[in-house]
């Protein structure tokens, strides 16, 4: 008996053990992860020495292993730029002007250049390539088409706003540009955009360029000015003078200044201000002017050119000298012309020759001279007679000094005094595996079932 119970005993401890062990197997397959068979990239081949050029190779084996490469032919590509520029008029240029530099910014009713930039970037030559632009949609519709040289062998349809090129060719690398003008003739009240998009057409293929030109509303300056007249000062040099004594009559050689003012009174800087003043068939003779100012001999004019912040006042003067020969009571007028960018005015100056003249102007006869003064032939200035080196025309007033002396008496009962007077000039005082396991849970559950069952079953029939 006791020999069945140790027999039992054994065989359960091996079935304990052979199922731990079958547990263990299928937990270490389950986390392996399964491998898919690949083909090999390349053909076998023998070890490649070193520093050798590698050599391509292709896999030829089993059908299913193949792998086919399929050439294309090299595609056709043309690029398409699109730019707008400024120009400048040029007569000896067939459409009248010379494009000068790009931009990206134009104003109310600018003209400009819009460039069509067409290249081939394949390896062969293409024909066939047909440019064209359309201006309608959004802002294009405040654009007016201007003109396009006819060499350029394009037109314009009004109905349709659509520029269009014949057809050409270009050969590999090659490029060609077409360029037409256009006007902001639209409103705009604040800045915007215009996009505008050029196509070229090769066969079914299709390539554009788009260009987007900002817009700014009009800029708005205004400039208030005068001119004025004023006495030509001893310290006055060129380029240098102090104006004190404003002038509304003139004497013939009269040295004098003309002196013009402008004031920026917008809220924006005053750019492109030129003055332009004529001393064209007027009785005087340029001298001498500011700086920033030029003086042209041919045109008798001087030119002055000047950009005024806001609120800023500049004044630009200039010397002449009247005519000797000018009459009494002719009037010299004087007039400046002021331009800018949205804008201009005249600024005048109306001076009456006087040959009655005051203190110190120039004079040839006493008659020219005020009364009370008299022409001086040294110095041709009307000065005061009593004292002609002054040129204030005030003469220093004399002091008087009595001296009294007595004389001694002789024979006359009477004493005689005799009085002489000695009279003293003052001086002059100057200032950035799905897990692929053999066995699965509910699996290991039902073999753990049976085992459990099978020790149970032997114990019983001990």
């Amino acid at each position: 008996m006791n020999k069945k119970k140790i027999l039992a005993i054994a065989l359960v401890l091996i079935v304990i053990l052979l199922g731990g062990a079958s547990i263990y197997v299928a937990t270490q397959l389950s986390t392996r992860e399964a491998v898919a068979p690949t083909a090999p990239e390349s053909e076998p081949a023998a070890a490649e020495p070193i520093g050798a050029t590698p050599v391509a190779t292709q896999w030829v084996g089993d059908p299913a292993c193949t792998l086919t490469g399929v050439a294309t032919a090299a595609e056709t590509k043309v690029t398409v730029v699109k730019k707008a520029s400024i120009y400048a008029d040029d007569t000896t240029k067939e459409e009248g002007y010379t494009i000068k530099t790009d931009t990206d910014m134009a104003t109310m009713g600018a003209t400009f250049v819009y460039r069509i930039q067409v290249k081939n970037t394949g390896v062969d030559g293409v024909s066939g390539v047909v440019v064209s632009d359309t201006l309608t949609g959004g802002n294009l519709d405040k654009l007016t088409f201007v003109d396009s040289p006819a060499s350029q062998d394009c037109s314009f349809e009004a109905a349709t706003r659509k520029y269009t090129c014949a057809a050409f060719s270009l050969t590999a690398g090659q490029s060609m540009e077409k360029y037409f003008r256009v006007k902001v003739t639209g409103d705009f009240t604040a800045a915007s955009t215009i996009d505008n998009t050029a196509v070229a057409t090769l066969g079914s293929q299709t390539f554009t360029g788009l260009n987007s030109l900002r817009i700014e509303p009009p800029i708005v300056i205004t400039l208030s000015g005068s001119k004025t007249a004023f006495k030509n000062e001893t310290a006055n040099v060129a380029g240098t003078y102090t104006l004190t004594s404003e002038m509304s009559s003139v004497s013939k050689s009269q040295i004098y200044v003309y002196s013009i003012s402008l004031t920026n009174t917008s809220t924006v800087n005053a750019t492109g201000v030129v003055i332009k003043d004529s001393l064209k068939d007027i009785p005087v003779t340029f001298m001498d002017a500011s700086a920033g100012c030029t003086w042209s001999a041919t045109d008798t004019e001087l030119t002055c050119n000047t950009t005024i912040s806001p609120a800023e006042t500049k004044k630009f003067n200039f010397r002449v000298k009247a005519s000797e020969g000018i009459a009494n009571g002719t009037v010299i007028t004087n007039t400046g012309k002021v331009t800018f960018p949205n804008g201009s005015m005249d600024l005048v100056k109306d001076l009456t020759v006087s040959t009655v003249v005051g203190c110190n102007n120039t004079c040839t006869t006493n008659a020219e001279c005020a009364t009370g003064l008299t022409c001086d032939t040294t110095t041709s200035k009307c000065r005061t007679a009593a004292c002609l080196t002054e040129d204030t025309c005030t003469c220093a007033v004399a002091a008087q000094t009595v001296v009294v002396t007595s004389a001694p008496t002789i024979s006359a009962p009477t004493p005689t005094q005799t009085v002489i007077a000695v009279v003293t000039t003052a001086t002059p005082t100057p200032t950035v595996l799905p897990e692929a396991g053999i066995f699965d849970l509910p699996g290991i559950a039902a073999f753990g079932g049976g085992l459990l069952l099978a020790v149970v079953g032997i114990l019983l029939a001990l």
